[in-house]
């Protein structure tokens, strides 16, 4: 059973990013790095009222799928879908 944790991001661009930080505060300081313009544009479109962004954190490595189990960063993941 894939383990994973799901975090609906909503609400000013402000308090989406403060959340964001809150959340990826525990990432190896390369993956925090390389995840910066990801968690600007999960801001950018939090603030449009058809989508519905989550940010979406594996916890166990195993369970992370495939074809993103090879990216160099691949925890945290945002997911985004039409509301």
């Amino acid at each position: 059973m894939m383990k994973s944790k799901k975090d609906p991001l909503s609400g000013t661009a402000d308090k989406v990013s403060a959340r964001l930080e809150e959340l990826c505060r525990e990432l190896d300081r390369h993956e925090y790095i390389a995840g910066t313009r990801l968690r600007m544009l999960a801001v950018e479109l939090t603030q449009r009222p058809n989508l519905k962004v989550s940010l979406v954190t594996y916890l166990n490595e195993s369970d992370v799928p495939e074809g993103v189990r090879n990216w160099r960063s691949c925890s945290p993941m945002i997911r985004i879908a039409n509301r």
